[in-house]
């Protein structure tokens, strides 16, 4: 059943009509990929971890179910969900730059952040990034709601705010 989903999604953009919509209206056929595409997109995925690659070559390339994915990656479906979510959260964030030159689309990355949406944005990266690592978020978790009146309550928001939108300097910026 997966693999007829792949053809029938190849079918659309090779031939440019869907097989129930055939006398409705055209689709637009696919225009041509460029190589540039391409190594984008690779140079993307290779960024990502091993097991997200997987799901991406098993999902998108051989156009495997998720429940399929699942029983024999040994997750959830539920987990394959997230990873799946995550993955494409991602991607979106690696390729924004390529997709701003290459098609002058601005790619909204982080607006739900707290920290992105904060005055004090770059004051935060500097507590984190002065984190020691052996040193628990309570202290900065306590400085965020004294000092800049921001109710954060779980580390993991600064986690993923210091993975997903610090740069390695801790300046704010996309990775």
């Amino acid at each position: 059943m997966s693999s007829a989903r792949v053809v029938y999604y190849n079918w659309i953009f090779d031939v440019g009509t869907g097989p129930a919509l055939k006398h409705r209206y055209r689709i637009p056929r696919a225009p041509e990929v460029s190589n540039q595409l391409i190594r984008s997109v690779r140079r993307a995925v290779s960024t990502l971890t091993p097991r997200e690659r997987e799901f991406v070559y098993r999902y998108y390339y051989n156009g495997e179910a998720n429940r399929k994915i699942a029983i024999e990656m040994g997750l959830t479906v539920g987990r394959i969900d997230r990873l799946h979510r995550r993955i494409l959260k991602r991607l979106k964030i690696v390729l924004a730059d390529f997709v701003r030159k290459e098609y002058g689309l601005d790619v909204a990355i982080g607006d739900d952040c707290p920290i992105c949406q904060s005055p004090h944005c770059d004051e935060i990266n500097r507590l984190i990034q002065a984190k020691p690592p052996e040193v628990t978020w309570r202290g900065v978790l306590k400085t965020l709601c004294n000092e800049y009146g921001l109710k954060i309550t779980s580390p993991q928001v600064l986690i993923g705010h210091e993975k997903y939108h610090m740069n390695k300097e801790g300046e704010h910026g996309r990775r």
